[in-house]
């Protein structure tokens, strides 16, 4: 689940946008300033930290078998003290072991894959890369602040889709799992182009959470990659299947 968007003064600062940006020229708009690159650099460099972490827990539960059922609850402490915490060394240690309890909480999806086919890993993470990558860029090369209305829609597609997992506890909801998994591939790739642009607005207002800003950013790719290795193993199966037949 996306943990919580803008912030009060993100709002604040988003009735300034428009204001601004009446005064300013597209070079001036587009230009980021050292401070932000360099923020920006901190926020990838620790993404990538975070995500060595996470494969570093699905070894871990492969390795072991550990039990994954209450990992959830486990999961929301780190991200609960990152979120309340002002010990910027300690809400860094969390993010990563926020990064290792998610590791291995998908760690049985992963083995799954494996045994179908371990081709399906390497091509699942090079492709949620290839995602993440390409609409990191479009968001930093667009117009600033272009693509922050995307929020609304966001939201909504999330709430919808959490509302549709809910019902289908109870009733056969046509059309969930589809919707779900490919839909959900959709919202949370526009999710990176919504987050890269509003860490790059909250930085040019003197707001940089490393850690915070890293963890919007590694639950998008995390629920890219699960999507990702999902629709991989539900294709190799169509195929073997296939196979198997002829």
């Amino acid at each position: 689940q996306k943990s919580s968007k803008p912030s009060s003064n993100m709002s604040f600062s988003a009735r300034r946008f428009r204001f601004d940006t009446s005064f300013m020229t597209n070079k001036e708009l587009n230009e980021l300033s050292p401070t932000v690159k360099n923020h920006l650099r901190d926020v990838y460099s620790t993404l990538a930290s975070t995500v060595l972490f996470a494969s570093i827990g699905a070894m871990l539960q492969i390795t072991y078998q550990l039990r994954t059922g209450g990992f959830f609850l486990l999961g929301l402490i780190p991200m609960l003290y990152i979120l309340f915490s002002h010990n910027n060394k300690g809400r860094t240690i969390a993010l990563l072991a926020f990064g290792l309890i998610q590791g291995a909480s998908i760690g049985p999806l992963i083995d799954l894959a494996i045994e179908m086919d371990p081709k399906i890993i390497a091509t699942a993470l090079v492709s949620t890369t290839a995602i993440f990558g390409s609409f990191t860029a479009a968001a930093i090369l667009a117009r600033r602040r272009s693509y922050l209305y995307l929020y609304g829609f966001l939201s909504s597609a999330i709430s919808m889709m959490c509302f549709m997992s809910f019902m289908s506890i109870f009733i056969n909801v046509p059309g969930q799992f589809f919707i779900t998994l490919y839909g959900g591939l959709v919202v949370f790739s526009l999710y990176v182009i919504y987050d890269t642009q509003a860490i790059i607005e909250k930085a040019s207002f003197g707001d940089l959470d490393v850690v915070k800003h890293t963890l919007d950013l590694f639950i998008d790719f995390i629920a890219i990659f699960i999507r990702i290795l999902i629709i991989l193993m539900k294709n190799s199966s169509k195929k073997k299947k296939k196979d198997d037949r002829n």
